[in-house]
């Protein structure tokens, strides 16, 4: 079936990264009775350098790093390169290695809120990246039918609201509660919040 080869191809297209939109395909005939396919694209812009937001604790150079890669590398290791068409799924695989630098370093909250590129001059090629690095709204426990309230919160004494919250804290905290011995199993997870920028870290006792 011609129709769905051409939208095969035109899906292909797409999900190599290197456009903004599903590419148009369609067949022509020409003079010899043959056909020509015809692809209309919308090319990505080329990349111009990018624009992080809400990063407190790694700076915007060493962050950038994992998209541009590493000063004097001549491009090594970098996902995007000044100058060049931005692809998308390699966009991705950038903000994957700045979370990968925020979970290395024990900040399991951290997360990025929206990423962008500008399409239209003057900030055209423009990268924007919005980051979380998961600061602590609330901290709920569920399961606790039996033991106070009171008792096991007297156990969470390093994460809190406000603060960001690491992988330390959560398993200091996580553990100190398994250790009371009143509980079989302590288990925490993290829930988004409707707070940009802060999670949830829910405890099932």
């Amino acid at each position: 079936n011609v129709t769905a080869k051409m939208n095969e191809t035109a899906d292909a297209l797409y999900n190599s990264g290197w456009f903004r939109g599903r590419p148009e395909l369609s067949l022509d005939s020409n003079d010899s009775g043959g056909a020509i396919l015809r692809v209309v694209v919308q090319e990505n812009p080329r990349y111009t350098g990018v624009r992080l937001t809400g990063n407190t604790i790694y700076t915007t150079e060493r962050l950038v790093q994992e998209i541009e890669g590493a000063p004097g590398a001549e491009g090594a290791g970098a996902m995007l390169q000044k100058g060049e068409v931005i692809n998308a799924k390699k966009l991705v695989a950038a903000l994957d290695r700045i979370l990968a630098v925020y979970h290395a370093g024990g900040y399991v909250g951290a997360s990025y809120q929206d990423w962008s590129y500008r399409l239209v001059p003057p900030d055209e090629g423009l990268v924007e990246i919005i980051l979380t690095e998961g600061v602590v709204e609330e901290i709920i426990v569920t399961g606790n039918d039996k033991t106070k309230q009171t008792v096991i919160d007297s156990q969470i004494t390093h994460m809190q609201p406000g603060k960001v919250l690491t992988r330390y804290d959560l398993e200091q905290d996580v553990n100190d509660i398994y250790n009371t011995g009143l509980f079989e199993a302590v288990n925490p997870e993290l829930e988004p919040s409707l707070v940009e920028g802060q999670v949830k870290v829910v405890i099932s006792v």
